[in-house]
């Protein structure tokens, strides 16, 4: 019976080491599976998004790019017109079918202007930003100011040229209208202030006179004095020549 017991514990603790073996085993297995759900898990959330997450990230891009204020246009480094935003369409008046795979140098950029835009393509990358005029559909100048950079675009092996700009030809209307009322407002402060130097010269003038009339006028009043006592004289000489033959007796 003792031996039986001492079997029957033997063969508990033989149970005993494999439950804790198995549980041993399945453990790890447990900590390896919650591992890998804390690692999808945040995936999901920090990865890539799903594909209709995607698809809405590109369709707020396009709803962006469509309706920004600023013109958008991607060329290769040819000139080959790649992309064309709305705001684009409104300035010039071609649409995307007209002027997509057309030459930007031949058709929007004026002939005068075309050597200097082919040179900044040469380094297309610009934060100061420059001023290039565009032709419109109609055959109306715009003035751009542009800032360009070099980005990737899909089917080109080479880096395309991506410019944004802002139509300014308002504004350089304006500050040309300012800029021709601030030379009109200089001129007539000129003219005013030659004016104002005439006005001191003829007074300086007028002045001279005034000594010149006053001097004359005392000359005049002297003379006239002079003449008066000189009558006063000649009356008195008169009167006692008078008396002088008033008194001499007759021959």
């Amino acid at each position: 019976m003792l031996q039986h017991g001492g079997s029957d514990h033997e063969d508990c603790r033989a149970a005993e080491r494999v439950a804790l073996s198995r549980g041993a085993l399945r453990a790890p297995n447990e900590r390896v599976r919650q591992e890998k759900e804390a690692d999808g898990k945040a995936r999901r959330q920090c990865g890539r998004p799903p594909s209709s997450a995607l698809r809405e990230n590109r369709q707020s891009l396009d709803t962006l790019i469509e309706t920004v204020p600023c013109i958008l246009a991607l060329t290769d480094r040819d000139g080959c017109i790649l992309f064309f935003n709305r705001a684009a369409e409104e300035l010039t008046g071609y649409t995307r079918d007209e002027i997509l795979n057309t030459i930007l140098f031949q058709t929007l950029v004026p002939a005068d202007a075309a050597t200097e835009v082919r040179q900044r393509y040469q380094d297309p990358i610009s934060v100061t930003p420059y001023q290039v005029p565009w032709k419109t559909k109609y055959g109306a100048e715009r003035l751009i100011e542009w800032r360009s950079a070099s980005m990737r675009w899909p089917n080109q092996e080479a880096p395309c040229v991506l410019s944004v700009g802002i139509d300014i030809t308002d504004r350089r209307r304006s500050e040309e209208k300012i800029a021709a009322l601030h030379t009109e407002l200089n001129q007539q402060v000129q003219a005013y202030e030659k004016v104002v130097l005439d006005l001191e010269a003829s007074r300086e003038q007028l002045q001279e006179k005034i000594v010149d009339l006053e001097t004359f006028q005392d000359v005049v009043v002297g003379r006239e004095l002079k003449m008066i006592a000189l009558e006063k004289e000649t009356a008195m000489l008169q009167r006692e020549l008078d008396l002088i033959k008033a008194e001499r007796p007759l021959a």
